[in-house]
């Protein structure tokens, strides 16, 4: 089902608030968008929806197990973050092994079509791939992922005009194909509001 269900949901950093009391229910099978300028949060909860920061208050629940601390949870969702965390000096193509280690979905000729759709050389290193293609190698590994509930923090990074276009599709495609639950957080408010139901 993939039901995310956030409830009471409070952050502080130190006396800075950054979310405050968020409660929402996002039902399985649809597209999402968390808008919103830099630094309103939408960061913030992502990283409390993946455990990756525990909340000052408040709970996240998939299918109404907890997030936290639950692998079986976790294992559902792929996150694709702003930062990257793939060791900078292996290979696109070593990252893609890598990630089907922990994604046993995860579809590597369906990664690969999407670097030749996209020109990213696999064989580059990742500390090689310019602002853009670090995005897309990271949109990749998301979207091949095969899990169930797919996280897009600023997607579209350095793209341009034309990558921006083709990503915007694929991920279309690709929910027609799965029905994963998505949710993009972007400032892009006007550009992503096409894809997002």
């Amino acid at each position: 089902m993939n039901r995310i269900e956030i409830k009471n949901l409070t952050k502080y950093y130190g006396k800075t608030l950054a979310l405050d009391d968020v409660s929402l229910a996002l039902e399985a099978g649809k597209i999402y968008g968390v808008l919103g300028r830099n630094g309103a949060g939408k960061t913030t909860l992502l990283n409390l929806l993946t455990d990756k920061i525990s909340p000052s208050s408040g709970a996240v629940h998939v299918d109404g197990k907890p997030v936290a601390g639950n692998d079986e949870v976790l294992g559902k969702i792929y996150y694709m973050m702003e930062k990257n965390l793939f060791p900078p000096a292996m290979r696109v193509q070593e990252c893609f092994r890598w990630t089907q280690v922990f994604y046993p979905g995860f579809e590597m000729p369906y990664a690969l079509e999407l670097a030749r759709k996209f020109g990213l050389n696999t064989r580059k290193k990742v500390k090689e791939l310019s602002t853009g293609y670090l995005s897309i190698f990271k949109a990749i590994c998301a979207l091949s992922s095969n899990a169930s509930i797919l996280l897009f923090d600023e997607p579209v990074l350095g793209l341009d005009a034309n990558h921006r276009h083709l990503l915007y599709r694929e991920l279309l495609e690709r929910f027609s194909q799965t029905g994963s639950t998505m949710l993009i957080s972007t400032h892009l408010i006007e550009e992503v509001s096409s894809v997002l139901e």
